[in-house]
């Protein structure tokens, strides 16, 4: 019987074997770029949940996050590097403090009140309790080992840690956060100068 020889078939092998690898790296490349699209969708900046408060126009009242004295509850943001995602913590605000010089009247934190959705009751009641706690003034400021209290309603900003500095100071968003903590003028025992009768006759 007459042997056929093995060499004529090796070009047919070749061209198989380079088709097989062909395919491998076509389906690799197509799996690394389904990848690198899917981490650039999902990279665009996100933050952590802000807390909305009810019907302010600040734009520190719609979700910055308080800063604590150590930065440690400052935005967080998720970068994409082309190292992969990064972590990085976001810039801190500068928080507006007024003057000391700057107070709100009676009428002026009522009117505040009432627009945030207050009643005319409430609105007395708070702005009361907002003149037995800082005397209407925004720059007003308590501290202790486990009370930072700031602005004309005295937020304390270690207890509630959702809202910023800024926002506590100022007199429209500080009435949106007193809002929130007061369940629409319900419920004003947060206060401790409400609970020990200290408000009454601060705004007649």
């Amino acid at each position: 019987m007459k042997r056929v020889p093995w060499y004529p078939n090796v070009p047919l092998a070749l061209i198989a074997l380079s088709w097989k690898w062909a395919a491998i790296i076509l389906g690799i490349s197509l799996a690394v770029i389904v990848a690198m699209w899917g981490a650039s969708e999902r990279g665009s900046t996100l933050n952590e949940a802000p807390a909305n408060v009810r019907g302010s126009s600040d734009l520190s009242a719609r979700g910055a996050i308080a800063p604590s004295m150590s930065g440690s509850l400052l935005p967080r943001t998720l970068k994409v590097t082309s190292s992969g995602p990064t972590t990085i913590n976001a810039p801190e605000p500068v928080a507006y403090i007024p003057p000391e010089t700057e107070r709100w009247s009676c009428a002026q934190i009522q009117q505040a009140m009432m627009v945030q959705g207050f009643s005319l009751e409430s609105a007395m009641i708070g702005s009361s309790i907002a003149m037995a706690e800082s005397g209407g003034r925004g720059a007003a400021t308590h501290v202790t080992d486990h009370e930072w209290s700031v602005g004309p309603y005295q937020v304390n900003l270690l207890v509630h840690r959702q809202f910023s500095e800024g926002c506590a100071r100022s007199l429209t968003c500080s009435t949106a956060i007193v809002w929130r903590l007061s369940r629409g003028g319900t419920n004003w025992n947060p206060w401790s100068v409400y609970k020990s009768g200290a408000y009454e006759g601060r705004c007649a």
